[in-house]
Formats: structure tokens, C-alpha cells, sequence
């Protein structure tokens, strides 16, 4: 799960699913930029109350893609690990 020099395969986002107003408005914006919810796999992070969905925008057609929110979330999780431990 490197972010070397590797081709961009595709464009991941996490959406807040929570069913309001606000978080469907989000989501359906992202859909109109082409961006695609996968399954019905709910992430919930310990520190924000909010829940979430991964979204993916294909950039380039692989096998290789991750293709439910579950494989997805694994990638913004590892994302946010490596973010975070240069914090302190």
C-alpha cells in the first residue's frame, strides 16, 4: 500500500453516511463527479460519532482495484496511520 511511484489507479474518499440532510447532499455531489459507492460497508471510527462510507472514482481499469468499501477502507485506515504518526 505504498504511494510511490506507482500509477494512480483510482481517486478514494470517505463520505459520512449518517442518513441527514447534509451528508446526502455530499454524497450525491461526489456521485455526480463520477464517484461511486461500493456495498453497504459502514466504517465507524472510535473518535467521531459520524459514520462513513468509502467512495472511489476509477481512474484506470485493473483487477487489481479494490472492489467493496471493506478492501477500501483498509486503504484510507493505512492512509491515516502514516498521517498521523509524523504528528508528534
Amino acid at each position: 500500500m505504498g504511494y510511490g511511484s506507482a500509477r494512480i489507479q483510482l481517486i478514494l474518499l470517505e463520505a459520512e453516511c449518517d442518513k441527514t440532510p447534509d451528508a446526502l447532499a455530499r454524497i450525491s455531489f461526489w456521485e455526480k463527479c463520477g464517484f461511486e459507492m461500493l456495498g453497504d460497508y459502514i466504517h465507524q471510527y472510535i473518535w467521531v460519532p459520524e459514520p462513513y462510507q468509502a467512495m472511489r472514482f476509477v481512474l484506470q481499469q485493473d483487477s487489481a482495484i479494490p472492489a467493496t468499501g471493506k478492501e477500501l477502507f483498509k486503504y484510507i485506515v493505512s492512509f491515516h496511520k502514516e498521517s498521523y504518526r509524523h504528528e508528534k
